[in-house]
């Protein structure tokens, strides 16, 4: 009677997990991938629903800049804070910066119609902006609706 495994068999169990092995982790690259991109997305709609909230409870209008990956706000410059700003702010429209992050993982970001969006002392912003955040083949649109909720699509 024998006792055991003998060395073959071994190896063969050995080189069936080895393939399996190889197998997950190329799929799990894409699944990693995809969470980095989920974080950066989330990352931009948080700091958008933050900066919202701050300008509501300062009661003080806000100005929000993107500019690739880079997403800023502030205090606006001397003379914006007048009236609702329709048309596309140039330069810097921020007087006093309040914050900055920058969107972890390589993702950058556009804003359409415009990358710099003023929000009123209600947190409200004067226009509606839709925002992509792209990283590769993958998009996401975030969407800063004029009642100040940002949607996710």
């Amino acid at each position: 009677m024998r006792r055991g495994f003998s060395l073959l068999e071994l190896l063969v169990v050995v080189a069936v997990l080895g393939i399996l092995l190889a197998i997950t982790a190329l799929g799990s690259r894409g699944y990693i991938e995809q969470l980095r991109f989920n974080e950066a997305s989330a990352t931009f709609k948080t700091t958008l629903e933050r900066v919202r909230d701050e300008a509501r409870n300062q009661s003080q209008p806000v100005v929000i800049q993107l500019s690739g990956s880079t997403l800023r706000w502030g205090t606006p410059s001397t003379g914006l804070a007048a009236g609702p700003v329709s048309v596309t702010l140039s330069g810097s429209a921020i007087d006093e910066e309040l914050g900055r992050v920058t969107l972890p993982n390589g993702v950058e970001a556009t804003g359409s119609p415009s990358s710099t969006v003023m929000l009123s002392g209600r947190g409200q912003p004067f226009n509606q902006t839709v925002y992509t955040v792209a990283k590769g083949k993958r998009n996401r649109t975030l969407t800063l609706l004029v009642t100040g909720k940002v949607l996710e699509r």
